[in-house]
């Protein structure tokens, strides 16, 4: 499913104007992205959790020059289903 098919879902489901449909998946996709990177992330009830997590720099050797170097902190996004989703895909 692609963003045109949730709207149109959005849009049937709930009968709002395709317009109204489009604003309302834009804003709750927009509020996921922004808060994500917040310390408690995104929980969304009976779906799940997203959350971004900053994993530490790593030593690493390098074997041309010979020396170690640090890398760059890394930071991931996680998603963790919640018990009532994967009891859903997992039948």
């Amino acid at each position: 499913m692609n963003k045109t098919q949730l709207v149109k879902y959005v849009s049937r489901k709930t009968k709002l104007p395709h317009r109204d449909a489009w604003a309302a998946v834009d804003y709750t996709l927009d509020c996921i992205k922004k808060y994500t990177t917040t310390r408690e992330g995104v929980r969304l009830a009976g779906f799940g959790n997203f959350k971004c997590v900053t994993e530490k720099p790593e030593r690493k050797w390098n074997p041309r020059t010979k020396r170690y170097r640090w890398s760059k902190p890394q930071r991931q996004i996680y998603f963790m289903p919640n018990k009532a989703y994967k009891e859903c895909v997992y039948k």
